[in-house]
């Protein structure tokens, strides 16, 4: 009896640590990039995943990420080279920043 009460309180304690310490966020930086570099890279069964290489500035510095996106099928994949990209920076940390969205497509991929 002794065990299952420590276990549950184990249990529990657990629970409400690993869902209490995840830090949200409290402000984002939008800015605008450019996508220098693509490479397709075959999943399987028709299946692409996509490896951008874009660069954006933010607090008068250049930065460039590499960022990999999820499967899609080859006439349905999202960024082309010299795109340009909406850029999400949490909290003023360059190093976490996401691709949100294509602004403007390049005038080569229609």
């Amino acid at each position: 009896m002794r065990c299952i009460f420590k276990l549950s309180l184990f249990v529990i304690l657990f629970f409400f640590y690993s869902c209490g310490n995840k830090k949200e966020p409290e402000k984002y930086f939008f800015v605008d990039g450019v996508v220098l570099e693509i490479e397709n890279i075959h999943t399987g069964w028709g299946y692409y995943r996509q490896r951008v290489v874009y660069e954006f500035h933010f607090q008068n510095r250049k930065y460039q990420q590499i960022e990999k996106t999820g499967k899609a099928h080859i006439y349905s994949l999202k960024y082309h080279k010299e795109d340009s990209v909406l850029v999400q920076i949490p909290d003023g940390e360059p190093s976490e920043a996401r691709l949100v969205k294509v602004t403007k497509r390049s005038k080569w991929n229609f």
